[in-house]
């Protein structure tokens, strides 16, 4: 190469910084199972799947996460980075707090992946479509009899093939609440899917 065709100095424009993504979630097997074996589906390393001690208030779990995403990147949090909550509804009683979660997460720019009753509602629309309102026992009952060995753990292969199908009937579930304002009265409803969703494109886009 000629003399004077390179630049003299080094660009100072830096490559952004991949997106990270931290996903905080109350359930000790099912939600842990699931998201990581998407996780490992999208193959990425800036996923941090973090299960919260905060159960069973949803507003301590907001709370928490964003604490302790702070102390997990050692202070360092990108505006890209997303904070992401997973909880359950919970029925006949619902879990306290869930307003103030909502309103918080809100003003925090903290991200809520929600299932009413719970989580199961969300699996069980990979077998079955389903409307009619759930207890969290009644879930459970409903998923076994698709998988009768159901005990939390979930493998994401069994359930990652029907993932189209769960999510157009969630889509079909959101609709027919669209018009209810609150959470806890959205029974059966779950908005996993649009976690899934922006994972899976945020991995297509070599962005996470």
């Amino acid at each position: 190469m000629a003399r004077g065709t390179r630049p003299l100095y080094r660009s100072s424009q830096k490559k952004p910084p991949k997106r990270k993504i931290y996903i905080y979630h109350e359930g000790e097997q099912s939600e842990k199972g699931y998201f990581r074996g998407l996780c490992s589906s999208v193959r990425s390393p800036n996923i941090k799947i973090l299960v919260s001690p905060a159960r069973g208030n949803p507003l301590s779990m907001v709370e928490y996460a964003i604490d302790s995403t702070y102390r997990v990147s050692g202070g360092d949090i990108q505006e890209q980075d997303e904070i992401w909550c997973v909880f359950d509804i919970e029925a006949p009683i619902p879990q306290p707090k869930i307003a103030e979660a909502v309103d918080l997460a809100m003003r925090k720019g903290v991200r809520l992946v929600i299932s009413n009753p719970c989580f199961e509602i969300w699996l069980l629309l990979h077998f079955s479509e389903h409307n009619a309102y759930l207890t969290t026992n009644s879930a459970y009952r409903k998923l076994r009899l698709h998988l009768p060995n159901y005990d939390k753990h979930v493998d994401y292969v069994t359930f990652s093939s029907n993932y189209v199908i769960a999510k157009d009937r969630a889509k079909i579930l959101d609709r027919r609440h669209q018009d209810t304002g609150d959470i806890v009265k959205k029974n059966p409803w779950s908005n996993v899917w649009e976690l899934v969703d922006h994972l899976m494109e945020l991995s297509i886009k070599n962005d996470i």
